[in-house]
């Protein structure tokens, strides 16, 4: 294709430890096997932490790798960094002004100028901006390059939605209006799944930007072998607060059921999610680097307990990327709803059936292999049409 697209970013890629890098570093491989020339540029700002590590980004990229203000956090306006100061200060404890934010003011004049130097530098045929608070950087060029949003979640009333079911994640939040005046500096908007496009499309109803919907971006790779299997779950997840509630209620509700009916059986949490727990047979491995051998290629099935949360389930995605049966919450489907049945349980996580749909997979070998099975067609089937769709955006 030979394209060169610039990817603007507030989260570095490498090391992919959190879902949201792990989501960037895979639409970059999927812009890289069309033979598309990535340049990436982190903006880091303190509303997303951007997860640096050493020199992994630089060694990834080489030259390619462009980072803001030589690594520093951008400051803002002046306007921005009072109303930080006075969040600070006490107005944070108070939910109406914790969510409040100012997020035309996240980029003072020189941290735009700057931008808008390495762009005119870079010569980008595209742009894709990761997180729409991106926008005011985009906005800046006010030239013809076209530009698309990765949005990665919805964030319209985020933080009123995870009160409302007495959730934990607390985050940046917008409202409605500030969404749609963000998403509406692009000339294209890239939902992860297919609920958050419906409510892109209606919130951008009457608006020059055309909207699609790029969910499943893991690639094929090593399939798991489930023949013979030790009766071994597996969790993984970085250490926010939606894995730790989950988690710790499946370890307290449906643990103690697995374990009565399979004694042998093990829990093994990969990822530096944090968790208290006394029951047996439990193994915290940390992060893992060898996602297939040391901890994929060691499990029966996967879980997705999540009761909270929003965007795209990386987690449950990646799990039947390795052809792995995947024992979820409702929470643990959304936005990849078509794939319960296609190796893919939908469960309580209050519910008897959670755990005794995770003993039926760890003792029926069949049904195991067979879920497994499909789990890895539906991945090759969505990986090939977000393919397409990318190819068909930045053509």
């Amino acid at each position: 294709m030979n394209k060169r697209v610039v990817i603007v970013s507030p989260v570095v890629c490498a090391p992919a430890y959190s879902g949201n890098s792990a989501r960037i570093a895979q639409f970059i491989k999927a812009l890289e096997s069309m033979s598309v020339e990535v340049h990436f540029i982190l903006a880091p700002i303190k509303e997303i932490s951007d997860r640096r590590q050493g020199d992994a980004m630089k060694s990834l990229f080489g030259e390619r790798y462009h980072c803001m203000k030589q690594g520093n956090q951008l400051r803002g306006t002046i306007l921005n960094r009072g109303w930080k100061y006075l969040k600070r200060k006490g107005l944070r404890r108070y939910a109406i002004f914790q969510d409040f934010m100012l997020p035309w003011q996240l980029y003072n004049s020189d941290e735009l100028n700057e931008f808008k130097a390495l762009i005119e530098d870079i010569k980008p045929d595209f742009i894709i901006g990761e997180y729409v608070l991106t926008a005011p950087l985009i906005r800046s060029l006010n030239n013809t390059i076209p530009t698309a949003v990765e949005t990665h979640d919805c964030f319209t009333d985020r933080n009123k939605k995870i009160r409302k079911t007495n959730g934990g994640g607390l985050w940046w939040t917008l409202t409605a209006s500030q969404e749609r005046k963000l998403l509406s500096a692009f000339r294209s908007v890239i939902a992860i799944q297919e609920t958050e496009k419906f409510f892109f499309e209606r919130l951008l109803k009457g608006r020059e930007v055309s909207i699609c919907k790029v969910d499943v971006l893991d690639v094929p790779r090593e399939i798991c072998d489930l023949n013979n299997k030790a009766p071994v779950i597996g969790f993984v997840g970085s250490d926010n607060a939606h894995n730790r509630e989950g988690l710790e209620i499946f370890i307290h509700k449906q643990w103690p059921r697995i374990k009565n009916n399979i004694p042998s059986a093990q829990l093994l949490v990969a990822g530096d999610v944090k968790f208290d727990s006394t029951e047996s047979g439990i193994l915290a491995l940390g992060r893992v680097e060898r996602l297939f051998d040391d901890f994929y290629n060691k499990c029966a099935l996967i879980i997705n307990p999540c009761v909270t949360g929003s965007g795209l389930k990386i987690k449950t995605v990646e799990a039947m990327s390795y052809g792995m049966p995947v024992v979820a919450t409702q929470e643990g489907v959304s936005g990849i709803e078509s794939s319960v049945g296609q190796g893919v349980y939908c469960e309580e996580l209050n519910e008897k059936s959670f755990s005794d749909t995770c003993i039926n997979l760890l003792t029926d070998e069949k049904l195991r292999i067979s879920q497994g099975n499909l789990s890895r067609i539906y991945i090759e089937k969505a990986y090939q049409e977000s393919l397409n769709t990318i190819q068909t955006l930045i053509q």
